[in-house]
C-alpha cells in the first residue's frame, strides 16, 4: 500500500503467470497444443483512509498472449477447433467493504 496522506492509500498490484504448454485433447495432438506462454495482469485500488469502498482498475493479458482455452482434434479428418482465453481486457469497479475488511463488487446503477 502506498500512503497518500490524508487522502487514503494506492494498492498497486501485478500478477504474472508462466505455462509451460500442455495439450488440449486426450491425443496428445500437436496442432492443438498450446506452446509455453506467459501473462501479466495488473491491478492498481485507490481507497480513502476512513471509508468502507474502495475504487480499482484492472487490466487481464497485458501481453496479449494468444492462449488457448480449449479445442479438439479430429484425426479422421485432419481438422482442429480452438478457442482462445480472453485478450487483453481493463476494467474498473468500486467495490463495498463488508465487516471482515473483505471486498464485494457494488451492483451497476440500473
Amino acid at each position: 500500500r502506498i500512503p497518500l496522506g490524508g487522502a487514503g492509500w494506492l494498492t498497486p498490484r501485478v500478477d504474472v503467470y508462466y505455462s509451460s504448454g500442455y495439450f488440449i485433447d486426450i491425443d496428445n495432438t500437436a496442432a492443438v497444443k498450446q506452446k509455453p506462454y506467459e501473462l501479466i495482469n495488473a491491478r492498481l485500488a485507490y481507497a480513502p483512509e476512513k471509508a468502507s469502498w474502495e475504487l480499482y482498475a484492472t487490466v487481464s493479458n497485458l501481453t496479449q498472449r494468444a492462449a488457448i482455452g480449449s479445442g479438439v482434434a479430429s484425426p479422421a479428418n485432419g481438422s482442429q477447433i480452438v478457442t482462445y482465453e480472453i485478450p487483453k481486457s481493463p476494467t474498473s469497479t468500486i467495490a463495498a467493504l463488508t465487516g471482515g475488511g473483505a471486498r464485494r463488487p457494488v451492483p451497476a446503477p440500473p
